[in-house]
């Protein structure tokens, strides 16, 4: 999600600067006062929504080459060239492409090597010169995602996530990775090879958190959940589809409850796609980054989300028609080792996992935000052919 996006959903600049405030204060010492202004104002600080960048009317090299790599579009050059032609025009102007300018009214903090970067629950600063990267939770949002991220990566050692170096109330530190996230990645073997990394990353862990549940028990939990997560959509988000979702919920728990075997669950990435994968190519290194919606799972879940594209547009949709294919089939259990079952019950699973994932997504966002984003996976499920 681009500023442009967040512009119509929030009221963006007030809670950039509120959060910038926080961030200055909580990190540095600086008590400062930051409000934003109109383009053409004396501020050094510019902001140009439609490429998410928040820099200095010069960045630096390091800077520039950050905001292109994030422009790299798969599969469209079209739209490759003009993204590209764009953030040129922009990052080159000299802040005359901005459409609001960064004031702040001590001493600005922010220099040429500085890319502030917001998120859709966080903003990111980075520091090119010292080569770190600060996220800290937007003003007004939750923490509950952030907090669980932190934990989580506190307490893991793997190589393939990278480590925090400092934190804070509401913030953390890393390390600037190069690279870049794989879903910028144009070649197809290196495409393949991250993903099959991760799948691998991913077993790692299930071997060290893997335990078996009884598949009716999980079941009636799962749906347990979505009932309850959508009388809450339907009071707080004002959504439209929850007596279709609560409808698809229950064919999907009957459906599992045929499974007739224990089911394995362990540790999930929860969102495991293409831009959730950093890709270090000098290194040939790929990384697990974004770990705020890890928790127990399926071990069939973070599987189907990257090889099956489910977080694409009638991804769920695609799967769900195409149970019984191999392509279905050998891309949910390649880190099963048991390739036997009734891939109906397994997929109904996967798609209460993938409810509840979606509900709690969007419920931590604040207001009425996200119920849209609700409705639209709603509607999809309404089109299963089940």
């Amino acid at each position: 999600m681009k500023i442009d996006a967040m512009v119509i959903r929030e009221d963006f600049y007030l809670i950039n600067e509120k959060t910038l405030e926080n961030y200055f204060k909580s990190v540095f010492g600086h008590d400062l006062t930051i409000s934003t202004s109109k383009p053409f104002s004396s501020s050094k600080i510019v902001v140009y929504p439609k490429i998410n960048a928040i820099v200095t009317r010069t960045p630096s090299r390091k800077v520039l080459k950050y905001v292109f790599s994030e422009f790299n579009v798969r599969n469209n050059w079209p739209k490759f060239i003009l993204g590209k032609l764009y953030t040129s025009i922009c990052l080159l102007s000299f802040g005359l492409m901005a459409t609001k300018t960064l004031r702040f009214h001590k001493r600005s903090p922010v220099g040429d090597n500085i890319l502030i970067w917001p998120c859709n629950r966080k903003i990111r600063i980075f520091d090119f010169k010292n080569m770190i990267v600060d996220s800290i939770v937007k003003e007004g949002f939750t923490k509950k995602y952030f907090n669980s991220e932190l934990a989580f990566r506190l307490n893991s050692s793997y190589e393939f996530i990278p480590p925090i170096l400092k934190h804070g109330e509401n913030w953390y530190r890393e390390s600037i990775l190069s690279g870049q996230p794989l879903a910028r990645i144009f070649d197809k073997n290196q495409y393949k090879k991250s993903c099959d990394d991760a799948i691998i990353y991913m077993k790692t862990i299930i071997e060290e958190t893997i335990t078996y549940v009884d598949s009716v028990r999980y079941s009636n939990k799962l749906l347990q959940t979505v009932i309850e997560l959508l009388g809450i959509a339907e009071e707080r988000k004002k959504i439209t589809t929850g007596e279709s979702i609560h409808r698809i919920a229950e064919l999907c728990s009957i459906k599992a409850k045929n499974l007739q075997k224990k089911i394995p669950i362990a540790v999930s990435h929860g969102d495991l796609q293409s831009g959730n994968l950093w890709v270090d190519i000098d290194k040939k290194k790929t990384y697990i980054i974004d770990w705020e919606t890890n928790a127990l799972r399926s071990i069939w879940y973070d599987p189907a989300t990257l090889l099956l594209s489910t977080r694409r547009y009638n991804g769920v949709l695609n799967m769900v028609n195409d149970f019984n294919t191999s392509n279905v089939k050998d891309a949910v259990l390649i880190n099963d080792s048991c390739k036997d079952y009734n891939m109906e019950s397994i997929i109904g699973i996967l798609v209460l996992e993938d409810i509840i994932f979606y509900l709690e997504d969007n419920l931590e966002l604040p207001l009425d935000w996200g119920g849209d984003l609700i409705d639209n996976f709603g509607k999809q499920l309404m089109r299963l052919n089940w």
